[in-house]
């Protein structure tokens, strides 16, 4: 399932390997996007991520930005609990520079944070 709205984008694959599901958060990390809202797109990431039982057999999460090119922040499965995650999101850092790439973005969300060599199930 997809969900867009004007600042977020969030994907989420259905697994039949015996998980709940894995949650791949894209965030926009251009020159589009300002620091406040930035951090806005941070605490969303935030709050869903707490709605979450996050272990390796309930709920993975994976956390991606993009401006010009991609940066993995996190893949499924880096971090074993929900707070683990929360502190990770903590840490990630606001670059505002660059352009808007979301066409790659999305490919590589499609092609490789879903795979299992960025932690999918099977």
């Amino acid at each position: 399932m997809v969900s867009i709205d004007d600042k977020y984008l969030v994907v989420v694959e259905e697994s039949s390997c015996g998980t709940e599901g894995d949650v791949v958060f894209l965030l926009d990390n251009s020159g589009s996007v300002s620091k406040s809202d930035f951090k806005l797109m941070l605490g969303f990431v935030k709050d869903v991520v707490k709605k979450f039982i996050v272990s390796k057999t309930k709920v993975q999460v994976g956390l991606e930005t993009f401006e010009t090119g991609v940066q993995t922040e996190f893949k499924l499965g880096t971090h074993g609990n929900t707070q683990d995650v929360l502190d990770a999101v903590d840490k990630v850092s606001y670059v505002g520079g660059g352009g808007t790439n979301t066409g790659d973005a999305l490919k590589h969300l499609r092609t490789t944070s879903f795979s299992t060599a960025f932690g999918k199930k099977c």
